[in-house]
């Protein structure tokens, strides 16, 4: 292990990030901004394998920047499945940095400073957002993540590719604002906090409403008890009246049974 646990976690996170803020200064030669891409993916994918081994042997990498309120904080904790989405997104951008570089120079493409800046804040999002710690943490790196790869959507800059990317973010966008950000805050106000805790948060802890008796529920029950005692009262009348049809039955075969033997 190269790094301790939580050093790899603050390496992990923002590696990409210090990358993203080389790269402009970089462009005055296209050589080391197209290496810087490279070379932090590496360091990136690093620290990411340490937080793997740290997390695999039993251990939970955490690292806490400042405590918002009580139950609310931006800090990361890195879970299982946490450590195999890190090693993913930190192990594809070096296979992507290699790929874009070539590809970019290849097609004498415009703006391949801005990309390159653009497509490390996003890996700098994807690693928070595996990591994060809380709901809070992953809400505000999910919208870093989306307005960080508009630039790469729109990289064009053609009419086509301008309307994808207003459909790309009133999509991603519109669903967090309207979906995601209220299910955060009604957690927080139900719970008090917004960890993530191993099998979800219990259903003890948010406290569910009773559901008021309609009146016409209140109305219908009497109504249904009546109905049953009739019910009732017609069953005990049939079986009565079966009993007592099948007692008469009885008696005149014993009748007919006794003469048929007196006549023998």
């Amino acid at each position: 292990m190269l790094m301790q646990p939580e050093t790899a976690l603050l390496v992990g996170i923002f590696a990409p990030l210090v990358t993203a803020l080389l790269v402009p200064f970089l462009a005055v030669r296209s050589n080391w901004r197209d290496i810087a891409g490279p070379v932090g993916a590496i360091v990136t994918f690093l620290a990411a394998l340490d937080v793997a081994r740290a997390v695999l042997g039993g251990d939970t990498p955490t690292w806490t920047a400042v405590e918002l309120a009580p139950g609310i904080d931006l800090g990361f904790r890195v879970t299982p499945l946490g450590a195999i989405f890190g090693l993913v997104a930190s192990g594809l951008w070096i296979l992507a940095a290699v790929y874009s570089v070539g590809y970019m120079r290849g097609n004498h493409e415009k703006h391949q400073t801005r990309f390159a800046a653009f497509y490390a804040v996003a890996v700098h999002a994807a690693m928070a957002i595996a990591w994060s710690g809380n709901l809070l943490v992953l809400f505000i790196f999910y919208e870093v993540l989306t307005f960080s790869t508009f630039p790469l959507v729109t990289h064009k800059e053609s009419k086509a590719a301008r309307d994808a990317g207003r459909l790309y973010m009133s999509i991603l966008v519109g669903s967090s604002v309207v979906l995601l950000l209220p299910a955060v805050v009604y957690v927080w106000v139900m719970t008090g906090r917004l960890d993530f805790e191993a099998g979800g948060i219990p259903s003890a802890d948010i406290p569910m409403p009773d559901r008021p008796r309609t009146d016409s529920a209140q109305e219908e029950m009497p109504h249904r008890t009546a109905q049953d005692q009739q019910a009732e009262r017609l069953d005990d009348i049939l079986l009565g009246q079966v009993s007592a049809k099948t007692e008469d039955g009885f008696e005149q075969f014993d009748r007919k049974t006794d003469d048929l033997a007196e006549s023998l």
